[in-house]
């Protein structure tokens, strides 16, 4: 069943030498639904006020995946003490990203969904950022 929802996305970088840190926050409607045991949330976002990106998350209780395709592109993956590699795309440029999952907390409750993603992040094989990433999305 597909239901509409508000999501709110706070992310956060602290660079390597702790003295620069980068707050990030979306707030959207989206689409939520359920198919073959996973969860997702598709939605629309943008950057630097162009056009818009699609984007996916794809989640269950241990791992969670975000897809974006549009100007920005890329497929991150977050599972708990794994490393994922993948690729950015940007229209400045390609980076690749090495993502070293700290932790994944998702709590569902009956109309609302809190997900916290704790991560290290490597830019071109280089240490680059601390990171975590918050969403709630509600039943709109």
């Amino acid at each position: 069943m597909n239901k509409e929802v508000l999501l709110s996305i706070k992310g956060l970088q602290i660079g390597e030498d702790l003295k620069e840190e980068q707050t990030i926050e979306t707030l959207t409607r989206g689409l939520f639904y359920n198919k073959n045991q996973k969860n997702y949330i598709s939605y629309e976002e943008s950057f630097d006020g162009e056009e818009s990106v699609k984007s996916m998350v794809k989640f269950d209780n241990r791992s969670l995946e975000i897809t974006r395709k549009g100007k920005y592109r890329s497929n991150m993956v977050f599972e708990e003490g794994k490393n994922s590699i993948t690729e950015y795309h940007t229209p400045y440029g390609d980076f690749v990203l090495s993502i070293d999952t700290k932790s994944i907390s998702i709590h569902e409750k009956e109309d609302e969904i809190d997900m916290e993603i704790v991560y290290e992040m490597e830019m071109n094989y280089e240490r680059y950022a601390k990171c975590k990433i918050e969403m709630n999305v509600k039943s709109v």
